[in-house]
């Protein structure tokens, strides 16, 4: 077999590159100890910083924490001790309940009693068709402290009021001189009738004095007789001319008698509504004091959620305006 020449030169360029590799693969010794050496000063560096410039574990920073329903702070409008507390700390509570009273001249159950019945009554006082109102035990209030002077205002457009609607004098007199008038038509259609008779008298007769004056005329009677007619002409004219005056005075009286009832009428209307006016304006200045006296005086809820105490409260304790 003839060995092929090409594959002869192959091997010769593989058993030179051993050596080659074998140089190029070595890596020096300095480069080695050098690069040990600077990797452990990089690592010594590291460490040295990290021990100079630490990272804290805490940062303080300012934030600001949002929520939908943040907490109120309620304060006192007034100084003073506190009366009464009518929650305790943590209580859940509603807006606008009452949280606590700051004492104060006024009896503070009285004021809340007239106020549970001033609400009562607002249907009937605001309403203008309302005629009664209801009852209540007025002599109960008699320590309201700077409501009080209100309240008797009040009082006494309440009692006025309703005094006049349970005497209800102008109606009582407006039914009575409506039968007063009903008497006085009846009579007047009696007049009525009784002129007509006495009219047609007066006509029958005053002929009968026309047929009697042409007889005398005629000389078949004598003087006296035409005399005697004409006497009782006169006497039937002067009876109907006082039906006919009575029956005038009778009408006069029935007008009169309608000019009162529209007079009471309208007094009544008049009185009615300056007494529901002045009923309502007292009604409305006493609910402002109560208001002012709350705001004064009452620690309300502002909005529902729970109360919170930001240090130890008791009943007695002074209180300054703003704690």
């Amino acid at each position: 077999m003839v060995p092929v020449k090409g594959n002869k030169k192959k091997d010769n360029i593989e058993i030179r590159s051993e050596p080659v590799q074998e140089i190029l693969g070595t890596i020096p010794h300095w480069i080695i100890r050098w690069g040990i050496t600077l990797f452990l000063i990089i690592i010594l560096i590291l460490l040295i910083g990290s021990w100079f410039f630490k990272y804290p574990d805490f940062i303080n920073a300012e934030i600001e924490v949002i929520t939908q329903n943040p907490p109120v702070d309620v304060v006192a409008k007034a100084s003073g001790k506190i009366d009464e507390f009518f929650i305790l700390d943590k209580q859940r509570v509603e807006e606008g309940q009452r949280l606590a009273i700051i004492e104060n001249p006024a009896n503070y159950e009285e004021v809340f009693l007239l106020k549970e019945y001033l609400g009562e009554i607002k249907y009937f006082i605001q309403n203008a068709d309302s005629s009664r109102l209801p009852s209540f035990s007025y002599d109960k209030y008699n320590n309201l402290g700077e409501i009080q002077s209100f309240y008797s205002l009040f009082l006494k457009s309440y009692l006025d009021y309703e005094n006049f609607l349970n005497v209800d004098y102008h109606n009582k007199k407006i039914e009575a001189l409506k039968v007063q008038t009903h008497d006085y038509r009846i009579f007047y259609e009696y007049l009525y009738k009784q002129r007509n008779t006495l009219e047609e008298d007066y006509n029958l007769m005053n002929k009968d004095y026309e047929r009697h004056k042409k007889l005398f005329e005629n000389g078949a009677i004598a003087e006296v007789e035409l005399e005697r007619s004409k006497s009782e002409v006169l006497k039937k004219q002067h009876d109907f001319e006082g039906a006919r005056t009575n029956l005038a005075n009778t009408q006069i009286q029935i007008n009169e008698l309608e000019e009162d009832i529209l007079d009471l009428q309208l007094q009544h209307r008049q009185d009615y509504s300056k007494l529901k006016l002045a009923l309502r304006e007292s009604y409305d200045n006493l609910i402002g004091q109560i208001n002012i006296w709350e705001q004064n005086y009452l620690i309300k809820a502002p909005i529902t959620g729970s109360a919170s105490f930001n240090k130890f409260w008791a009943e007695n304790q002074n209180v300054i305006i703003g704690e």
